[in-house]
């Protein structure tokens, strides 16, 4: 009789020493996948990731733009405004109804503005008789502009945007840039950037001033 309580005492511990092995087992499986994704999560936050230099060029003017452009939207009639020369004297675009118009944004400090300045005289003169530009300077003094007409000889309209009132109107995001106005007031281009000699023919033509 003792012998067999014996072997039900053994049988009994051996089942359970076999169940705790078993839920050992079971535990360890499924500790290892949660480390395992834990280790995953951990290697995909930010502090895990090494840092990406954003690299920026230090000489670029935001407010310069190179090359861009823009195409009007149809029948987008130009916004009649009126500023004042570098006499003092009062101009209005609407002065120059019926007449394509070139009016160009810039400022003296901005060297594409500089830089196409030229090729509009040029153009100025080429067609006086039936084309206008008027230069918007933004942000400056009668004065420095003035200094700066004068040394290069130009002779285009020069009219003072002193506050930025005229460039907000029309949406200007950087200098130079120019709206092209065919005689019935229409914006037939919008160029940021810089013209080039093709450019400019090209734009001329689609208001109506060509050879």
């Amino acid at each position: 009789m003792k012998n067999k309580r014996w072997y039900l005492d053994a049988a009994l511990i051996l089942i359970v020493l076999i169940l705790g092995a078993l839920l050992v087992l079971k535990l360890t499986n499924y500790a290892q996948p949660e480390a395992e994704a834990q280790s995953s999560e951990e290697t995909s936050t930010p502090e895990a990731v090494a840092n990406v230099e954003i690299m920026v060029d230090p000489t670029s003017t935001p407010i310069v733009l190179t090359a861009d452009e823009e195409e009007p939207e149809d029948a987008d009639y130009a916004i009649d405004f009126t500023l004042s020369d570098l006499e003092g004297n009062s101009v209005s675009l609407s002065d120059y109804a019926g007449t394509p118009i070139l009016v160009n944004f810039w400022a003296t400090w901005c060297p594409p503005c500089r830089s196409e300045l030229p090729l509009i005289q040029a153009y100025q003169d080429k067609y006086a008789d039936s084309f206008v530009v008027l230069a918007l300077s933004g942000g400056e003094t009668a004065q420095d502009v003035q200094a700066f007409i004068s040394a290069n000889g130009y002779s285009f309209m020069v009219l003072l945007d002193s506050d930025y009132a005229i460039s907000e109107l029309y949406g200007v995001r950087g200098y130079p840039t120019s709206i092209f106005i065919d005689a019935d007031g229409v914006i037939q281009k919008v160029h940021i950037g810089e013209l080039t000699e093709p450019m400019i023919v090209a734009y001329l033509d689609q208001i109506g001033i060509s050879e």
